[in-house]
């Protein structure tokens, strides 16, 4: 039996973040037999004791992720590079790109392509594995934007190189290539984010849209189970950073338990990370902390949208948010911010409102978005909803976010270098 493609793509880790919930919905959909998926991660270095450390030394010391159980049942392989930082003793840029280098060498002649996700770093890796004789390298840009302060800085000065049309290497041969073949790109803010004017093939991110239609029967069981029969749910679903902007939605949540004082609402909140504690403590600082429910990371995440009666997503930048798709898919009427990429406006149940850049501003905002909210919460029974939902995955479909399809274009690309959209420049 002829052993299948193998194509490498690159994270920051194997979690349930939004870019690798979309990979793991195109490895579900793919011939294994044909193509196959590993995933390069990366790690701290520092439990290993060593600055260059070897992919088979971090893994022995690195946990278990959200999907390396399911990645290693499909068939795929997980790998890892030490994560760069900043710090004292710590991997430095020199020390990763010497990890890169090793590493792309020892596994030479494995991957037919390299498709990097991860963009603040793939001007270094993505180089390293042309050098050593991969024969397709790709920068995947996956956000439109980066957090303020030194680390925003150093993000979008080491993204620059993948802008450059020019920008070329020398492989081991003496021949020479570009440091990415192609640019792919979630939506064009992403892609002119990251790549600046220079050609990118938008690839939008797809869904398994069945897998989210509107279940009046888990919506029931699951409102059971965390206890909101007979609330009215403001639901989100992304991870605790800067991005997401939970202070905003749950400072708007405050003033709609005082425009609404006899109602029974709650905010569900799905997904975990860095400003999780902080988000309770705001929580509670606002005498809500009662009505919100902190669902943290959850496996079955479609279930979550069932049980919500409207969703908000207040983020400062995205590339294109899975979750917007994610729950239009599910029949909910969405309530965005204006920072958000247009192309996720695939059906007539999402509007936008801004969410102010100064503190009057965005006092104002929050205001705004709580009555819009509120009158949200009044939008039908079951039958309704479902509706939406079989209105809005028909339109989905429609508009390129299903991943079936996906799949299916990105098996062709993979196997032959061809069957992709046109490449656009912005």
């Amino acid at each position: 039996m002829t052993e299948p493609l193998r194509i490498l793509h690159v994270f920051g880790r194997t979690g349930r973040g939004g870019a690798e919930s979309r990979m793991m919905d195109i490895l579900r959909a793919i011939d294994r037999d044909r193509v196959q998926f590993d995933f390069l991660v990366h790690t701290d270095a520092s439990a290993g004791g060593k600055r260059v450390p070897s992919s088979d030394e971090l893994m022995a010391v690195r946990g278990e992720d959200d999907y390396d159980e399911e990645i290693r049942a499909l068939g795929g392989r997980i790998y890892a590079l030490p994560r760069p930082q900043l710090k004292p003793g710590r991997t430095g840029f020199i020390a990763y790109r010497s990890a890169c280098e090793q590493f792309f060498r020892e596994y030479a002649g494995t991957w037919r392509m390299v498709q990097g996700h991860m963009t603040s770093t793939a001007s270094i890796y993505l180089a390293q594995a042309g050098r050593a004789g991969v024969p397709v390298t790709i920068a995947h840009a996956r956000s439109a934007g980066t957090d303020p302060g030194w680390k925003g800085m150093v993000t979008r000065a080491m993204r620059l190189p993948l802008s450059r049309e020019d920008r070329m290497i020398r492989r081991a041969d003496k021949t020479m290539k570009p440091l990415t073949d192609f640019r792919f790109a979630c939506s064009k803010e992403a892609a002119r984010a990251v790549f600046g004017h220079a050609p990118t093939v938008i690839l939008p991110n797809a869904i398994p849209l069945d897998r989210y239609r509107f279940q009046p029967e888990v919506r029931r069981k699951l409102r059971k189970e965390l206890g909101l029969d007979d609330s009215r749910v403001v639901g989100h679903v992304g991870s605790f950073r800067y991005a997401k902007n939970h202070e905003f939605l749950l400072r708007t949540f405050a003033l709609m338990t005082r425009m609404m004082p006899d109602s029974d609402l709650r905010l569900l909140l799905v997904g975990k990370g860095g400003l999780l504690t902080q988000m309770q403590e705001l929580a509670g600082s606002l005498g809500i902390r009662e009505r919100v429910v902190f669902a943290g990371d959850c496996p079955n995440v479609q279930d979550y949208y069932q049980a919500m009666d409207v969703f908000a997503f207040p983020s400062r930048y995205e590339g294109l948010p899975g979750s917007v798709i994610e729950a239009q898919a599910a029949g909910l009427c969405c309530l965005i911010s204006d920072a958000v990429t247009p192309a996720v406006d695939a059906t007539p149940f999402v509007s936008r409102e801004q969410i102010g850049d100064q503190d009057a501003r965005i006092r104002e905002a929050e205001k705004k978005w709580a009555q819009e909210l509120t009158g949200r919460l009044a939008d039908g029974g079951e039958d309704i909803r479902e509706a939406r939902s079989a209105e809005a995955c028909g339109k989905l479909e429609l508009a390129g976010f299903d991943a079936l399809a996906q799949a299916a274009m990105l098996m062709r690309f993979y196997e032959t270098g061809g069957g992709l959209p046109e490449a656009v420049r912005l």
